[in-house]
């Protein structure tokens, strides 16, 4: 089974709700979620979004930098709400040891998978974000190395031929398959290398965009949400996220807070990905290095959605059963698509 999404008791976002100016709590409900514990509260003022942030990032420069960025897309139109002030004016609480977030709910609708209109907005509302934060410099500092690293990718899956070896004879398939996984990896790294990597156009980027991080309003994105990892990067790499995570065609519907259902294997929809482009370039013209990286990146994120989450969310038991599944058919994918994306050619269709 996968894992559950992660919540809040009712008794903490009471106590948490205790330090705004908010009205009283009636009631809570599930807001999905597989890295931050949060839940949807309903106040006698409205509804708020509670979320307490995972230990990985919430120190003050990390919260500085991504508040900052969340209000310079406010300034820029985009449909983000920043965080709500505490009584005392802090744009977070820190209260037992734990960091706090408190956001007016943007009301909205999950994505229509195989909706070209809502892949268009979402393309169109990318490019508008990497323009807004193209110069952006917040006054926070914010450490973020390379995102998808392969050298990540190649740790985790060099752990996994361990395991196959460790556990009594592997089957020659799977041992055969993290080869080839790894391979890959390989591959990666040396046709996009840190020095290219960082030579690519950067803005500050979202770093997460895919469909549980958006909501609708009928064909139009009508929320942002999720900014633990905002950082200036290449902007191609949110263009894979879109392109992996809104083009792609799924066996089953996603589902925002099951990590085994957000990282299932695809395959590219190419009426989809131009409809992504055709919105993304109406801010955005990407580079022949954006375009030729773009294949790269792809596999880079593919890897590494995999193999993080085998070694962060998935069960012990599970994790090499959950990194094999059907892994290589997205790989293929691109593999076939590669040539169309560098072309440019879904950008203008």
């Amino acid at each position: 089974m996968p894992p559950a999404p992660i919540s809040l008791p009712r008794s903490e976002v009471a106590d948490v709700l205790r330090s705004y100016n908010q009205g009283k709590l009636q009631f809570i409900r599930p807001a999905a979620g597989t890295a931050n514990p949060a839940v949807i509260a309903v106040t006698s003022t409205g509804q708020l979004f509670v979320k307490r942030r995972n230990p990985r990032y919430c120190s003050s420069e990390q919260l500085s930098y991504d508040h900052d960025v969340i209000r310079k897309l406010a300034q820029a139109g985009l449909p983000v709400t920043p965080p709500r002030h505490t009584v005392q004016g802090s744009r977070w609480l820190a209260l037992e040891g734990q960091i706090y977030e408190v956001y007016e709910l943007i009301v909205g609708t999950a994505h229509e998978y195989g909706n070209p209109a809502q892949v268009s907005s979402a393309g169109s509302v990318l490019g508008a974000f990497h323009t807004a934060t193209a110069d952006l410099e917040p006054k926070a500092r914010k450490l973020v190395s390379r995102l998808h690293d392969p050298k990540a990718s190649l740790r985790g899956l060099a752990w996994a031929r361990t395991q196959l070896a460790d556990h009594g004879p592997p089957r020659p398939e799977d041992l055969g398959r993290v080869q080839r996984l790894i391979a890959v990896a390989e591959g990666v790294s040396r046709a996009l290398p840190d020095e290219t990597y960082w030579r690519l156009p950067q803005c500050v980027i979202h770093g997460d965009y895919h469909p549980a991080n958006l909501k609708f309003d009928g064909d139009e994105v009508a929320g942002i949400f999720d900014f633990d990892w905002v950082a200036r990067q290449p902007r191609m790499v949110d263009v894979a996220d879109g392109l992996a995570f809104f083009c792609g065609r799924r066996k089953r519907p996603t589902e925002p807070g099951d990590i085994v259902s957000l990282t299932q294997a695809y395959e590219i929809d190419r009426e989809l990905a131009c409809a992504f482009g055709r919105g993304y370039v109406t801010g955005i013209e990407p580079t022949r290095d954006e375009l030729e990286a773009l294949p790269h990146l792809m596999r880079a994120r593919w890897l590494f959605c995999r193999v993080d989450a085998m070694e962060r969310k998935i069960p012990a038991e599970q994790k090499l059963d959950y990194l094999l599944n059907e892994i290589e058919t997205p790989l293929a994918q691109i593999d076939a698509a590669s040539e169309w994306l560098v072309s440019g050619e879904w950008l203008r269709v």
